[in-house]
């Protein structure tokens, strides 16, 4: 929802000021509001990742062994 509500106000921003000021720009304002409202999403998510310390250890050793033969399934196929 935030992406959204960024990317609908920068689009608002952009097109309604922005835009009749350096109209050299073109399409470029979409990909600059896309790559903000990334950006943003981005920021707002990171407080959000595990932290090392969170990561258990004694679940890695399965799950390697689960992912191995997909890793060389996917080469193979490749």
């Amino acid at each position: 929802m935030t992406n959204i509500g960024v990317t609908v106000a920068l689009s608002l921003y952009f097109f309604a000021y922005r835009m009749p000021m350096d109209p050299s720009i073109g399409v470029g304002h979409v990909f600059l509001i896309n790559l903000i409202a990334s950006v943003v999403k981005f920021l707002l998510l990171v407080p959000q990742w595990p932290r090392f310390a969170q990561f258990d250890r004694n679940l890695l050793r399965p799950m390697r062994a689960f992912a191995w033969p997909l890793a060389i399934a996917s080469l193979w196929a490749w």
